[in-house]
């Protein structure tokens, strides 16, 4: 910050003031001094903050109105896989993670990636139990891709078959970590099969 300072002749250690009077000083000097020092003790240094003022102009968008209102054409498959895309965000969990794809053959392809956790806990309950939970799990999807499809996809909707047009596999993670996800079981004509 600033700050006052007092400058001293080189050499000396007594003012060029000081060097003018005699040793011992007289009582006008003393008193100068007095009030010199009264007035520096009631000087501070000004504190210079400064302030940004957010909103003071108009931001500039970085979308543009115009551009965003224009129309854009895509087809069924474009716009049913970015929305197969989105359902499996949406159904996805810590214990599990839902890929939704459009499949070769215009099949709706489900991959469910299990978690560690869970794949321990499956695998402590059971084959049988472990079946019963992940049909629960793949027919809660499939129902959910269903009724998007009948709701936003009416033409596609009425040519889709349960059995034949949704599929799907169930990854786990390997037994080691540095190996590659298994498959442990396969969704297939509307129904769990292990591998």
């Amino acid at each position: 910050g600033l700050g006052l300072e007092r400058r001293e002749h080189p050499g000396s250690g007594r003012s060029a003031r000081q060097r003018q009077q005699p040793a011992g000083g007289s009582d006008d000097l003393r008193r100068g001094r007095r009030r010199h020092r009264g007035q520096l003790g009631r000087l501070r240094p000004r504190r210079h903050s400064a302030r940004l003022l957010f909103g003071a102009l108009p931001a500039a968008s970085e979308l543009a109105d115009v551009e965003l209102d224009e129309p854009r054409t895509v087809t069924q498959r474009e716009w049913l896989t970015l929305r197969l895309q989105v359902l499996g965000l949406q159904v996805s969990y810590p214990a599990y993670r839902v890929g939704l794809e459009l499949a070769e053959g215009n099949k709706v392809r489900l991959v469910l990636w299990i978690s560690t956790p869970m794949a321990e806990h499956l695998q402590e309950s059971g084959r049988r139990e472990s079946a019963r939970l992940l049909t629960y799990h793949a027919e809660g999807i499939r129902t959910r891709v269903e009724e998007m499809l009948e709701a936003d996809f009416p033409k596609l909707w009425k040519g889709y078959q349960e059995r034949s047009d949704f599929g799907g596999e169930f990854m786990a993670p390997g037994d080691e970590v540095e190996d590659p996800p298994q498959r442990w079981a396969r969704w297939h004509k509307g129904a769990f099969r292990w591998d």
